[in-house]
This record gives C-alpha cells, sequence and structure tokens, in this order.
C-alpha cells in the first residue's frame, strides 16, 4: 500500500517511493547514514525492517524538500550548523523531521563509552581492556573538538561546502599555522572570477 497516492513531484523523490515498496520512509541524509542507522535500529528493534525502510535523500536540504511534499515520512538529520532556534522551526513547520542532539552523527563516535555499549558482546570481549579503546579517542578528542568549532566558524561566516586546503582531513590547532591557511585561502579568492561567473 502506497503511503502517498499517485507519483508527483522530482523523479529522485518518485524513486525513493519506488524502493519503498510500499512501506514507511525513514529518510536520512546519505547512504553512510543508512549503514549506521541500518545497525542501531537492529539493536533496538529486532524485524523493524520489515515495518519500514530506511533510504538515503543524498542530503539535508534534499531530505527536507521531501518531507514538505510527503508529509507521512520521517526524516533524521544532523544539527550541523542549526541553532536550537533553526531546529525548532524546522521541526515546527515538520513534524516527523527529527535533528540529532548533537553536531553530527559522527559524534556519537567520539564518546567511548557510547562505543562500548554500541558493541556486541562478542566484540567486547576481544578487547582485554576497554581503556584500550577509550586511551586514543579520549587523546585525540579535544583537537577534533577544536577542528569541529573550525568547521563551524567558517560555515556560519562563509557558508562552505567544506573546508580550506590544509583544515579540511586533520584538526589543526596551532594559530599561527590556522591563520597562514586562512590567509592563503583568502587570497586565492578572486572577486572579478566569481563576478565573471555569476
Amino acid at each position: 500500500m502506497s503511503t502517498t497516492g499517485p507519483a508527483t513531484g522530482p523523479d529522485w523523490l518518485n524513486e525513493l517511493e519506488r524502493q519503498s515498496n510500499g512501506l514507511p520512509i525513514i529518510l536520512v541524509e546519505g547512504a553512510d547514514d543508512v549503514r549506521v542507522y541500518r545497525r542501531f535500529l537492529d539493536k533496538l528493534a529486532t524485524g523493524w525492517d520489515t515495518q519500514a525502510v530506511l533510504l538515503a535523500a543524498q542530503g539535508k536540504l534534499r531530505l527536507i524538500r521531501a518531507l514538505k511534499q510527503r508529509p507521512t515520512w520521517v526524516g533524521l538529520v544532523d544539527r550541523d550548523e542549526w541553532r536550537e532556534a533553526d531546529v525548532l522551526d524546522a521541526i515546527t513547520k515538520l513534524p516527523r523531521l527529527r535533528a540529532l542532539p548533537r553536531f553530527c552523527l559522527e559524534s556519537c563516535l567520539s564518546v567511548p563509552a557510547e562505543i562500548w555499549a554500541a558493541l556486541p558482546p562478542v566484540q567486547q570481549t576481544r578487547i582485554d581492556d576497554a581503556n584500550d579503546l577509550f586511551d586514543p579517542i579520549d587523546a585525540a578528542l579535544p583537537d577534533w573538538v577544536a577542528h569541529g568549532a573550525m568547521w563551524r566558524v567558517l560555515r556560519e561566516l562563509y557558508h562552505l561546502a567544506q573546508l580550506p586546503d590544509g583544515l579540511d582531513d586533520q584538526p589543526v590547532t596551532d594559530l599561527n599555522q590556522i591563520t597562514r591557511i586562512l590567509t592563503d585561502w583568502h587570497q586565492q579568492l578572486d572577486p572579478q572570477r566569481v563576478i565573471g561567473n555569476y
């Protein structure tokens, strides 16, 4: 049984509906999210996948567009750069939308105790000492938190789709190095080229 009636809207939206085989749709941002949420749901509710289907919208904006056109679908998004007011506004307008309580899904993989709880018991027994899991994460966490803060600041100020080269794939915490990278990035901007392309 279809949840929305005849196919309407863009082709990608109709394709998601075809993939559901008539089951209610839980929409997430991307393919990686599907894999992670599937694991979570398998642990929480065995057989959930006989009653709903988990699909990727290929981005937050697309997911929101989908929920506007298919209000019976459920959507899960990263909080990302949204302020609390943004989250409340989105959920008010789209009552079946939920935003993670943390910046992004990957943030759920930064708390060792939560990772430990998510491991199947057979995996837990393979680790002699939980600190072998906890210590490397705890040691790296401050630099990655700083990296996340830099990403958020640049997203808010410049609406970047990705961080400038040099800040994109590893945490940089030395303020002089950050200043050099941002100065170089700023100098690469060419207003005339932007205007010409516009």
